[in-house]
């Protein structure tokens, strides 16, 4: 795979942020700071010299461990320059794209839409009555759902009761077997999911580097059934005692113990607000750490909450 930088990108992307940090000065000064941040991360997104290093970095980090179920593409620093990237192809779609696809079919064979799905299920979210499951649940769910398709394939479609007979029957042995009709089964989410958050865990815990930008565009389902992990042009690292500040963090919202996460945010991890106000560290790290459900954002959405985050 080749991966080249569009001529003229980076200047203007350093034109565009110059513009908006410029207009947040003027209007909307508590915002300066992050358009800093992203001028900063993104800059490292132009060299593609870097990005090959990144690559090889947490190739070399991940696949030894989760190679059997993930892939992380191999650069090749020798064919690669500041605006050429060359790596191992994976043989994929993109992540969303095939969970579409296959709810798309799961949509047909139910007599409905995917749109029509997708807005039923906003709805459900937005009037609160949508009900969110639990890894665990979702793994019952789909064991549930392996089990009837294979029922469905196997005992009630007629199709393949008669071909299961012939394959029996020593008419197989001359004419040769027929293939049955197998329902194609759904995207393991919870699976997905679940893998997606070790892998990172392992890059940010053990190795101390990680995916700055792990979007869902950057996962891809491969053909072999493995997760394609892609795109590493922002690659964070953290030092030990990060790591050890930042996994007392995760334990702590884990157990939801608001006076650690609080102490955590002020003492240990060093921020700072206008009042130092506890419920507002509280509702930071959770935010930007675990969350944001309606118990976090009070209602509000996001843009509206991190406003109300950067007055405090």
């Amino acid at each position: 795979a080749v991966k080249l930088l569009v001529p003229g990108i980076e200047e203007r992307f350093r034109s565009d942020i110059k513009t908006l940090k410029s207009f947040c000065e003027l209007a909307m000064p508590q915002h300066v700071s992050a358009f800093d941040e992203i001028e900063k991360q993104f800059l490292t997104e132009f060299d593609y010299v870097l990005e090959a290093k990144n690559l090889s970095l947490i190739h070399d980090a991940i696949m030894p461990t989760w190679g059997k179920l993930v892939k992380v593409p191999k650069p090749y620093p020798t064919y690669c320059s500041k605006h050429v990237l060359v790596m191992e192809y994976l043989s994929g779609v993109k992540l969303v794209d095939g969970i579409r696809a296959q709810y798309a079919k799961i949509a047909e064979a139910s007599g409905t839409t995917m749109e029509q799905m997708e807005a039923e299920m906003i709805a459900a979210i937005k009037q609160g009555t949508f009900a969110f499951k639990t890894l665990e649940q979702s793994r019952q769910d789909r064991a549930w759902l392996q089990w009837y398709c294979a029922v469905n394939d196997y005992l009630l479609n007629p199709s393949n009761l008669w071909k299961l007979c012939y394959n029996y029957s020593a008419l197989r042995l001359m004419y040769g077997p027929y293939e049955l009709e197998r329902t194609e089964p759904a995207v393991d989410l919870s699976s997905i999911l679940e893998l997606l958050c070790k892998v990172h865990g392992n890059e940010i815990f053990e190795h101390g580097f990680f995916n700055g930008d792990p979007h869902p565009g950057n996962v891809l389902l491969l053909k072999d059934g493995r997760l394609g992990l892609i795109d590493y042009g922002q690659v964070k690292t953290m030092t030990l005692q990060e790591r050890i500040i930042y996994a007392k963090l995760i334990v702590a919202l884990a157990r939801d113990d608001r006076e650690e996460i609080r102490r955590l945010h002020f003492e240990e991890q060093g921020v700072r607000t206008k009042r130092n106000d506890p419920e507002i560290g509280y509702l930071f790290s959770c935010f930007y750490n675990d969350r944001d459900s309606h118990d976090v954002c009070r209602g509000m959405n996001i843009s509206n909450f991190i406003d109300f985050l950067e007055a405090a």
